[in-house]
């Protein structure tokens, strides 16, 4: 997998950071996958590698993955 940038919290001026974490890292792996850095259809990194990527507990990324499948 290429690298990626982590989760930015929140830019000035923009309502993003009062999202929900696990909602910003949903997102953040939707966007993942229809750039081509993650392919669809393809495994997903597991838990402890997509925490390392986006610089968030396990915890959250477990709930964005539920997101996702919903």
């Amino acid at each position: 997998m290429e690298e990626t940038e982590s989760l930015v919290v929140g830019w000035p001026g923009e309502t993003y950071a009062s999202t929900p974490l696990d909602q910003r890292v949903a997102e953040q792996l939707r966007t993942m996958i229809k750039s081509g850095k993650l392919q669809p259809e393809s495994q997903l990194p597991n838990e402890p590698e997509l925490s390392h990527l986006l610089n968030v507990s396990r915890s959250t990324v477990r709930s964005a993955l539920t997101m996702l499948e919903q």
